[in-house]
């Protein structure tokens, strides 16, 4: 308990949080925002976080790409129809106002100039989505095929950038996922899913992308939508982002019984946190060596959260 103290004390001396949530965005009477209204292009703006979106005129109008700010849910109405790619798949326990639709290669991004780190943002499949790949349609197939053997996916990943550069980590979250042998484990996302983004570090934009088992001749054939809400950021002050990967180091990883952390710099407070964001281990970071037992550990993917008064480090790490 007092591990976990240390670190609630210095997150909220070196970071302040601030939500995302696209609730301030105004939405007319049809519950949705596609673009349709300034269709040379315009940029839906909450905070410090741009959306830019794109709506073509051709063949009767249409979302060309980026964002779109909707408060639709779901329904039965034409399960897989494309007049429901502006639809949110069940709730789940997260509740909402508005909440954002993404594109493929949709970009977002950030423009203070202060350091900011997304340190997690809630996720789920659009109606549209998930029916298709649910149902199968006339574009798309069913997922798992007619046995329910095939290894089908669904996957979104999330770059950060900062200063152009792309940053060395990535996050991937599987909207759907049918690639283990036992179909049991076979899942379609269809609630708004928490997810930790901690290891991107610093950004000044992202951009999130759709790939899938599901390909043809013209590309993906699964309908390329997906929403988000709830983004936190932290402001990181007085954080030297390549001074925090030159001067900390890993090792081994992946690991098993003992995690080593080499610090060149001064002391400082690390946390070892799952997938959710739950921190599983802290304690104080000492300069030189610092070895954590992780005998308490399973095996899988963890993030490793390093903070001092000057700098703070993410890490994706491993236990064999």
């Amino acid at each position: 308990m007092k591990k976990i103290y240390l670190i609630l004390s210095f997150a909220a001396f070196t970071a302040q949080a601030q939500i995302i949530n696209f609730d301030t965005i105004p939405i007319g009477s049809t519950g949705f925002d596609n673009g349709s209204t300034k269709p040379n292009g315009k940029v839906f703006v909450d905070g410090f976080c741009n959306f830019p979106n794109s709506y073509s005129t051709s063949f009767g109008g249409y979302w060309e790409s980026g964002w779109a700010i909707s408060t639709k849910k779901d329904t039965a109405v034409n399960p897989s129809s494309f007049s429901q790619l502006l639809f949110v798949k069940d709730t789940g326990a997260y509740t909402y106002k508005n909440f954002a639709v993404g594109q493929q290669d949709a970009l977002s991004t950030v423009k203070s100039l202060a350091n900011k780190s997304m340190t997690e943002l809630y996720i789920n499949n659009t109606t549209f989505a998930y029916n298709s790949m649910k149902l199968g349609d006339a574009i798309a197939k069913k997922f798992g095929g007619a046995t329910g053997n095939d290894p089908d996916f669904f996957k979104l990943t999330i770059k950060g950038y900062y200063n152009g550069v792309q940053n060395s980590d990535t996050v991937d979250f599987y909207l759907a996922d049918f690639r283990s042998p036992n179909n049991a484990n076979d899942y379609i996302i269809k609630n708004w899913t928490l997810v930790n983004t901690s290891i991107l570090g610093v950004v000044d934009s992202l951009t999130f992308s759709l790939s899938s088992s599901d390909v043809g001749a013209f590309g993906i054939n699964t309908p390329l939508f997906f929403c988000i809400d709830k983004l936190s950021f932290i402001t990181a002050f007085g954080i030297d982002k390549n001074k925090a990967k030159a001067d900390v180091q890993t090792f081994p990883n992946p690991f098993n019984s003992q995690l080593t952390i080499k610090n060149n710099s001064e002391d400082g407070t690390y946390a070892i946190k799952d997938i959710s964001g739950k921190i599983l281990l802290s304690g104080t970071l000492s300069q030189n060596e610092t070895k954590i037992e992780t005998h308490a550990l399973a095996k899988g993917l963890y993030t490793l959260e390093i903070w001092s008064d000057k700098f703070i480090s993410t890490k994706k790490i491993v236990k064999e």
